[in-house]
């Protein structure tokens, strides 16, 4: 290891470089750093990529630019207000001017914390669809099934603490003391388990249904066994046989989702385009009548 004289820079100099170096960690590394939070546990618990925060970090970005639903995620799991990340006073000022929230009194966390919860009916109306849905009256029976398999593996913990917050309506301080955890993991956790279930929505088992989730990744499931079928099963003349393959095309899914381009391959012809069309057709129209 090169001493500082080796290096030939002076003590005082070292001392500046220091200085410098700590002027330069943003306010969000600074935070971090003394809670402890590596830039991966933060990018998880955030739902931000971890390159994200190293950019923020670095000041490749400006974090006074980053979209407000971001800054909004972070400060949710470093239990911050803006004002502890942002740089800019400036925008400081101009956000707390336009989301009426007074400078030093509130912050967003608190805010979002202190919220009733009986007011939460969205949240509220998650968690009776996934675990009371029985009671539901709108949902068919598959659509039931169906929400009940995408959900069979929900921590049984999130599970609890979601009725306790919304459903008993106990605060985060009380759902703590009876969990023996800290209030800001509660908070976490409730938050994670409510993503979890705003993703279940967009799922096609709670969307159509056990049963015809299942059929159509059964047709999902056919689909790839006849696009994986090599084109010689397609039985077709030399010449096409020959031009596919000359074009790198040697499934029939290849051809399928090459159809309008088959036309560029050099020297194909028109006519030899057709009959590839009208075997692909025939084959197809055959392999579902066989089942």
């Amino acid at each position: 290891m090169f001493t500082i004289e080796q290096r030939g820079i002076s003590v005082q100099q070292a001392v500046a470089i220091m200085n410098q170096k700590d002027h330069f960690q943003t306010k969000l590394e600074k935070l971090r750093v003394s809670l402890n939070i590596s830039q991966g546990k933060l990018a998880k618990l955030a739902r931000i990529p971890v390159r994200t925060i190293q950019c923020y970090e670095q000041r490749v970005r400006d974090i006074d630019s980053a979209r407000l639903s971001t800054l909004l995620d972070l400060c949710i799991v470093l239990n911050c207000t803006l004002k502890d990340i942002l740089e800019d006073s400036d925008n400081i000022n101009k956000l707390e001017q336009v989301l009426d929230i007074p400078s030093k009194t509130v912050s967003f966390v608190d805010t979002a914390e202190e919220t009733s919860a009986s007011e939460n009916t969205y949240e509220k109306s998650l968690i009776e669809k996934y675990f009371y849905n029985e009671a539901l009256s709108d949902l068919t029976e598959d659509q039931k099934a169906g929400i009940a398999f995408v959900s069979k593996d929900f921590p049984e913990q999130w599970k609890n603490i979601l009725k306790l917050r919304y459903i008993d309506l106990l605060t985060l301080d009380d759902i703590a003391a009876q969990k023996g955890i800290t209030r800001v993991r509660v908070r976490q956790i409730a938050l994670k388990a409510i993503k979890r279930l705003e993703e279940y929505e967009s799922s096609e088992y709670v969307v159509s249904g056990l049963q015809t989730s299942q059929q159509k990744a059964e047709q999902e499931q056919n689909d790839r066994l006849l696009f994986d079928r090599s084109i010689d099963e397609l039985n077709l003349s030399g010449r096409a046989h020959n031009c596919l393959m000359r074009a790198g095309y040697t499934t029939i899914g290849e051809v399928v989702l090459a159809r309008k381009e088959l036309i560029k391959i050099k020297n194909i012809g028109k006519h030899v385009v057709e009959e590839i069309c009208d075997k692909i057709d025939l084959y197809t129209k055959d392999f579902i009548s066989k089942g």
